[in-house]
């Protein structure tokens, strides 16, 4: 990849996180986070199917340091231990979906149903292991927030697996529909045909 490729790469990347990070300020949560849609999954996703998991991890890095730097992370601040778990950590691995990259990119204008299945478990993929990093952080650092009688493994499984269903689902959904009315999306114009 020449320089001008490169410059579009980062470029691209440093659009997505602030579109990640402008989304992210559409509040749709309820009160107290028991539930917590991050719009700014799907650019970030989309961003890992166009330009692979070490791109898109390092996008959701990114991602993550700017909720911490911008405070709005720090609304949510108990410790550094959590802070990083749910931020950094957890959004880098929305980039983990970029794994699925090559296969899209080769399959998106003839295979609809293989395409539509790695869509779906580059989505699922990304989505549980930023899940794990955000269900650890609930059961040893936010536990202390669950009533008194309630297992508080079980507590973040419940209070981070709605929200984690309800990302999957709309992430799924809006990249499927994406990958039918604009494929092109899924292929960067400065990359060879795979």
């Amino acid at each position: 990849m020449g320089r001008s490729g490169s410059l579009n790469v980062i470029t691209e990347g440093a659009v997505v996180v602030a579109l990640c990070v402008a989304l992210s300020f559409i509040p749709l949560q309820t009160p107290h986070g028991a539930i917590d849609i991050q719009l700014g999954a799907i650019p970030m996703i989309l961003y890992a199917f166009r330009r692979g998991p070490y791109l898109g991890m390092v996008a959701g890095l990114l991602w993550g340091l700017v909720q911490i730097v911008d405070g709005q992370a720090m609304k949510n601040f108990l410790s550094v231990l959590q802070l990083l778990m749910e931020y950094p950590l957890a959004y880098a691995c929305l980039g983990l979906a970029g794994i699925f990259s090559t296969g899209i990119k080769r399959n998106i204008t003839r295979r609809r149903l293989t395409t539509a299945v790695m869509i779906v478990s580059g989505v699922v993929l990304a989505t549980l292991i930023a899940w794990t990093w955000r269900y650890l952080a609930g059961a040893f650092v936010w536990s202390q927030y669950a009533p008194k009688s309630v297992n508080p493994f079980l507590y973040s499984l419940v209070f981070n697996g709605t929200s984690a269903a309800l990302n999957l689902a709309l992430s799924t959904v809006v990249l499927l529909i994406l990958a039918n009315v604009a494929p092109k999306l899924f292929i960067p114009k400065d990359e060879k045909k795979v």
